[in-house]
């Protein structure tokens, strides 16, 4: 009581690292969304998104794939950004590599994917995390996502049909 959800997510998260962690909400506010990003929240829901959007996501979620509504990504990326663009330290093999894990790509298929080892996607992760200062590899596919790259699906046809399955 008297606390913010993604306060309590932020105090939860390192005693339940193996917990996902999924935001319910009918605010939208971009300060609020990046805070929840920041808190490594697995997933941000709209309250007015269909049933099958929640249940969509719950299950992407469960499987370990990131899920921001996309209106809520949109609002994101429509907020002025910092001058200074992190993004612009990686080098063009970690540029791939973070625009992979936008797709939802695990590290055995960014390697097949760019023909380097599971080792090589792995120290690229690190150094991504590293240069952006982020904890995990979903903030780091949230992150991406927010700054307009890659697709996290490029048919949410597909997408939605794995999930279901």
């Amino acid at each position: 009581p008297g606390e913010y959800g993604i306060d309590v997510i932020s105090k939860l998260r390192p005693l339940a690292p193996g917990c996902r962690f999924v935001v319910l909400t009918t605010y939208a506010d971009p300060d609020d969304i990046r805070r929840a990003m920041e808190a490594g929240v697995d997933g941000y829901i709209l309250k007015e998104a269909l049933p099958e959007e929640m249940i969509t996501a719950l299950r992407l979620v469960g499987r370990g794939r990131p899920y921001y509504d996309p209106a809520v990504m949109q609002l994101v990326m429509q907020r002025p950004g910092k001058e200074n663009d992190p993004l612009s330290d990686l080098t063009e093999r970690e540029r791939e590599i973070l625009d992979a894990l936008a797709r939802g790509m695990s590290n055995k298929e960014i390697a097949s994917t760019l023909h380097v080892t599971e080792h090589t996607v792995k120290k690229h992760v690190s150094s991504i995390l590293s240069k952006l200062g982020l904890k995990d590899r979903t903030q780091a596919a949230l992150y991406a996502v927010a700054h307009g790259m890659g697709t996290p699906f490029k048919d949410i046809s597909v997408a939605t049909r794995e999930v279901i399955r």
